[in-house]
């Protein structure tokens, strides 16, 4: 199994705080519905953002994706919104703690809708699920970093590739 440990100096690009915690340490995305569209698109009409056409379909594509997506899944799977509509949008999204920014094993982008609260990702390398993972208990390697080199941390990725409990149960 692959892991790799990332580390960022700013938390803007990918760890988003928000006021509650999800209580379950692993959330899986395959449990997302229609209503978590509604709810995006409900966060950005909060933030003072238009709601445009293409905004709301370009939601409900990713939505309904239910695993991590590249943007180039998102032109084909919304052929009625332009390119570089697809590429500001999700950008849009990421910067308002909407999406999460994942790398691949190859480092190229993947993303993700973000749940609440602090969280790191494992991906599955098979189907592309994405679990969410709330409990990391990074923080003391963090401090041992910090006294070790002297640095301040300022912010931290981890992502894990694995293979999810339904490719495993279908013979992964």
């Amino acid at each position: 199994m692959h892991r790799r440990l990332l580390y960022s100096a700013s938390m803007a690009d990918h760890e988003h705080e928000h006021p509650t915690q999800p209580t379950e340490s692993v959330h899986d995305h395959h449990q997302d519905g229609p209503e978590v569209a509604t709810a995006v698109l409900n966060t950005l009409d909060a933030q003072g953002l238009r709601m445009t056409g293409p905004r709301k379909a370009l939601v409900a594509a990713l939505v309904d994706k239910r695993a991590a997506f590249t943007a180039e899944d998102m032109v084909q799977a919304v052929p009625e919104v332009g390119r570089a509509t697809v590429f500001r949008t999700i950008k849009l999204l990421v910067d308002s703690g909407l999406v999460c920014r994942l790398s691949q094993v190859d480092g190229r982008p993947l993303y993700s809708l973000s749940h609440q609260g602090h969280h790191h990702h494992a991906l599955c390398q098979r189907c592309g699920a994405v679990l969410d993972i709330y409990r990391c208990g990074i923080d003391t390697m963090l401090e041992n970093i910090e006294l070790s080199t002297g640095a301040r941390v300022l912010g931290h990725r981890l992502e894990v590739f694995v293979l999810c409990a339904n490719c495993v149960a279908a013979g992964g």
